[in-house]
């Protein structure tokens, strides 16, 4: 029998003792004594070990040495190990050498040793590629610093001998030097494997990321458009080309590369994370919370990481039942992410009680003394108790749960400094503070180098010198660990003072001493949060494109004693850190170090005109006055920006860009006249710029000049955002006669949009054309339906076609004039079939009350007016909150007798109507409703619709069913100007609002005209 079998038969079977007694027996009858070391090693007797492998033969002498370094190692006997390992690769074939090596690392677990026998092996043949690589290998399990140094060494050498040794080494150099953060070394690598092998997408991700370090978006994005065009679909390519786009603040391109991601890959969850973020910013929360949920399913997780750790302790939420039930809230990100959100912790707990059930909060141990000052059964995450809770939530989780948007966050501070902390905290300052200084001022000037973002929001030392070197100001660091910095300063002779080593309550501590100070200037960090949450004055320096919280402007809601102070381009701090210089120096001062609360935001734009109370940042931009209307416009105050702009155009009436926002701001008041006059007079002094020139045709088309505006239309396609537009290869339509001709009609924008100009179909039949139309998915079936329409295509169609045009560049080639509206009518109509379907379940609601009513002895009812409803639009659409009327305000119209109302409205606000008093009678078919056709069968089964602004209006005014329309100030150009009716849909009649955003008047009408409607 095998030797080595029957020892490890009698180890198996009898112990060691027995086995080792054996292995004895056979050295002394003439075996190596390597069994004897081999069994002793296996048991974890290293000293035996090494001494049998020690007394091995000369013969022996390659595997003596390899083995008496292997147990060296183990006794940590490093010098032995290294001499044998020396001896022994002079001895063995290479081919040896590497098994020996190979069989050390990938099955004995002894990197160490495995080392010391490779750097002997490079020593004895440095030509060897395989050297440098497996040592690479040993030594990434290695601890220590020295370790990874080596490592790179090793991988450098690996390389440089033969790049081809192993698949994995290009990717592994590149790690092990981005690591370090030297890009220079990944950019080379990743470039010339590149060369190679233009399709491999990983290591063309690791260039643009090192390239995006580099401060060089652009480069980074065509990087991965390369990757793609090489390989072309792969989402996770896709998704970094969208990422790419958004650090360049091209936030429309950004989302289309993303969508695609998530189009190839459903399942990209870093497509859709990076998604939401770019719907956060701008504002559309509803349309971001789904896709940031995703944020919980990306595979880079970490196994201990804090979400990880808790869905191993309790299974996620997903809106089960809570009562009796306990619910923990968690932490999630970073510290600055749980002071964010925690604000919303006690609106989810009162949820939570009512169901019968209990939260409690579980945050880092730094944050927990400060909380739970604030919030009920508030523990550590860390040291618990956490007990057994039924269900967790991340804290990121809790405003996607509450279904909030941008207005239902309030600004005001919500976390307050303890009142003997920060009076003990004020003592601290003046004793550190030497001689009497104007202001006290908290700074952070960098992060935790381990975010992923951290070289972007970090600012270098020489940049904050226009802010440290202001006079009389003492500043004093907010976060610990920044020793040799704060040395640099001091030496440099700026007045710094750190006092973080007092922070032993942790923010507690940073709490007190922020409500002590005047005012903090920071980057992105938990710092900013906790100033803005205690209301406290915060000037925020941030990168270029920086989180998602602070939107793309000047202005956020989180805080409203925060101001915002951003990149003009990626890595200039410079007018950052001049601008924050100058609102220092412009900051008014009160009494024992606490300033009056700073507004972010002016009360009054009249006070922007007085350049004594102009606040410096303010100041700054009244050099640009454009900007401020702009801002002023991004913050939703309309009658401000006019009146800024008049006053701003009174002193340059040559400043197109004041022009073009006091035309927005004059259309979002309703006020069209003027809106007109100033677009285009913005149009004259820019007649290059195209977001202007296509404003002016807005306002020519909703005055009726048709024959300029649909001209003028043609800037449509100039827009920055409609560079992709899709071009089919075919002619496109400049006029010429159509009959008997193939023609596409190519649809565009939205489905309202769509459906209005379906009716060109129709009237290009008329001229002979044979009319395919390509539309968007979800008006498929409808379009089928349409008058004039041969073939509906939701894709490129393969063609031949002798003309194609898009539906809003048709009215220009066709000579479209106000009179030949509404040039077919109705031109849509449902199928009989499902008219009939839906007839009969409205009818059924009535015999419903008729059976009733006979029961009762009740006289019959007469037959009830059928009205269908819909009260809110897509919460998508940027400026739905001004459309939208929540369905509580149309009580008075729902007690309207001699009505039977039907929801058409779909989507989240149908689930408005669930919490209707029970007395209010409405049809509700909306979970039977598939797509368009069904709304056309119902609508075409009811006396009246009533709608908002949304593809309803334009679907009922299509089949030409009576609709009525309400319309907010900032209504659409198709609506026109001072109508009650449309040209474009004779069936309807409008009703507008007088002022925005004030819908009583608007209802009060319709109240009235439907008390008519029903009595005749």
């Amino acid at each position: 029998m095998d030797p080595v079998y029957l020892l490890w038969s009698i180890l198996r079977e009898q112990g060691f003792d027995a086995a080792e007694r054996r292995a004895l027996e056979l050295v002394a009858q003439g075996a190596t004594p390597q069994l004897h070391a081999d069994l002793c090693a296996s048991a974890g007797r290293f000293e035996a070990a090494y001494h049998s492998a020690s007394q091995a033969q000369a013969a022996d002498n390659g595997v003596r040495h390899a083995r008496v370094a292997l147990f060296a190692d183990a006794l940590g006997r490093a010098g032995t190990a290294q001499r044998n390992s020396e001896l022994a690769v002079t001895v063995q074939p290479p081919a040896a050498t590497i098994e020996w090596t190979r069989w050390l690392i990938e099955r004995c677990g002894a990197p160490s040793a495995a080392a010391h026998m490779l750097r002997a092996y490079e020593q004895h043949a440095p030509q060897d590629a395989r050297a440098s690589w497996w040592l690479a290998i040993a030594l990434a399990t290695l601890p220590d610093a020295s370790a990874r140094a080596e490592r790179r060494a090793a991988l450098l050498r690996a390389y440089a001998l033969d790049p081809a040794i192993h698949p994995a080494l290009p990717l592994q150099l590149v790690l092990a030097f981005r690591e370090i953060r030297d890009w220079a070394t990944v950019e080379r690598v990743c470039r010339e494997v590149l060369t190679r092998d233009p399709a491999d997408a990983e290591i063309a991700w690791q260039l643009s990321h090192a390239q995006w370090q580099g401060n060089y978006a652009a480069a980074a994005e065509a990087t991965m458009r390369a990757a793609n065009a090489a390989a072309p679909g792969n989402p996770h390519v896709l998704a970094a080309i969208g990422m790419y786009l958004a650090e360049q603040a091209r936030f429309a391109d950004s989302e289309a590369a993303l969508h695609a991601a998530l189009a190839s890959d459903p399942s990209a969850s870093q497509a859709a994370v990076d998604l939401a973020d770019l719907k956060l910013r701008r504002g559309d929360w509803p349309g971001a919370w789904p896709h940031f949920e995703a944020r919980l399913r990306r595979d880079d997780r970490e196994p201990n990481n804090v979400v990880s750790v808790m869905e191993r302790l309790c299974p996620r939420w997903q809106g089960e039942s809570l009562a009796g039930k306990t619910l923990l809230v968690h932490s999630e990100q970073g510290n600055g992410d749980d002071i964010q959100m925690v604000r919303f912790v006690p609106e989810l707990a009162a949820r939570v009680r009512d169901e019968g059930g209990r939260l409690v909060l579980a945050v880092r141990r730094a944050l927990q003394p400060l909380l739970a000052r604030f919030y009920a059964n508030c523990v550590s995450i860390e040291g618990g108790p956490l007990g057994e809770p039924d269900f967790g939530l991340p804290i990121m989780s809790v405003p996607s749960t509450l279904g909030l948007r941008p207005e239902n966050v309030r600004g005001g501070a919500y976390l307050s400094g303890e009142a003997n902390r920060v009076a003990a905290w004020r003592e601290r300052i003046h004793a550190s503070s030497g001689e009497p200084a104007r202001m006290h001022v908290g700074l952070v000037w960098s992060g935790s180098p381990t975010h992923r973002r951290d070289a972007k929001r970090s600012i270098p030392l020489a940049a904050l010198a226009p802010v440290l070197a202001l006079p009389n100001v003492v500043f004093y660091p907010l976060t610990p660990g920044r020793d040799a910095d704060v040395a640099a300063l001091i030496a440099q002779g700026y007045r710094i003072r750190d006092l973080t080593a007092h922070y032993q309550a942790g923010f507690d501590d940073v709490a007190a001493h922020v409500s002590a100070l005047d005012v903090v200037v920071t980057i992105d960090s938990a710092p900013l949060h906790l100033g803005g949450a205690l209301g406290r004055p915060v000037l925020a320096m941030l990168d270029h494109v920086s989180h998602w919280a602070w939107g793309n402007e000047e202005t956020q809601p989180w805080y409203d004693s925060v101001e915002l102070f951003r990149q003009p381009q990626p890595g200039d701090w410079a007018p950052v850190v001049e601008r924050v210089a100058d609102r220092l120096l412009a900051m008014p001062l009160s009494h024992e170090h606490g300033l009056e609360k700073v507004p972010a935001r002016l009360d009054s734009v009249d006070s922007a005109l007085v350049p004594a109370r102009l606040p410096a940042h303010l100041a700054a931009e009244s050099a640009a006055p454009a900007q401020a209307a702009f801002e002023l416009n991004s913050a939703h105050r309309f009658r401000d920006a006019a009146r800024f702009a008049a006053q701003m155009l009174a002193i340059d009436s040559q400043n197109a860009g004041l022009h073009h926002n006091a035309s927005y701001a004059y259309n979002m008041l309703g006020e069209f006249d003027q809106m007109r006059s100033h677009a285009a007079e913005a149009a004259r002094l820019l007649p290059d710029n195209a977001p202007i020139q296509f404003n002016l045709a807005a306002a020519q088309l909703r005055f009726g000049d048709f024959e300029q505006g649909w001209k003028q239309y043609r800037w449509h396609e100039a827009l920055p955002e409609n560079h992709d537009l899709v071009r089919p290869d075919f002619p496109e339509w400049q006029g010429e006669p159509v009959a008997g001709r193939r023609f596409l009609l190519v649809g565009e924008q939205g489905l309202g949009d769509q459906i209005q100009f379906l009716r060109l179909a129709a009237w290009l039949n008329r001229q002979g054309a044979l009319v395919d139309v390509w539309v968007a998915a979800p008006l498929a079936e409808l379009a089928r339906c349409a008058s004039g329409v041969r073939t509906v295509w939701v894709e490129s169609p393969p063609g031949p076609y002798d003309f194609w045009c898009r539906m809003l560049r048709m009215p220009e080639h066709m000579k479209l004039t106000l009179p030949m509206l509404p040039l077919a009518m109705p031109y849509l109509s449902a199928e009989p079939a499902l008219v009939h379907r839906w007839r009969q379940q409205i009818d059924a609601a009535d015999a419903t009350e008729a059976t009733d009513a006979t029961a009762n002895a009740d006289p019959l009812p007469a037959r009830k007016k059928r009205v269908g409803l819909v009260w809110a639009g897509n919460p998508d659409y940027g400026l739905d909150r001004y459309r939208s009327i929540a369905l509580n305000r149309w009580l008075p119209i729902l007690e309207q007798s001699g009505v039977r109302w039907v929801s058409l409205q779909i989507g989240p606000a149908q689930d408005e109507a669930a919490a209707l008093p029970l007395d209010f009678d409405v049809l509700l078919p909306d979970p039977e409703i598939g797509n368009f056709s069904d709304t056309l069968a119902i609508l075409q089964s009811l006396d009246l619709v009533i709608t908002v602004d949304t593809s309803v209006a334009h679907l009922a005014g299509a089949a030409g069913r009576p609709v009525w329309v309400l319309l907010p100030t900032c209504t659409d150009w198709r609506w026109m100007a001072d109508r009650d009716d449309s040209p474009w849909y004779p069936s309807a009649r409008l009703f507008r609002q007088r002022e925005l955003g004030r819908w009583d008047t608007v209802l009060e009408d319709v109240r009235t005209a439907l008390r008519e409607f029903v009595t005749v």
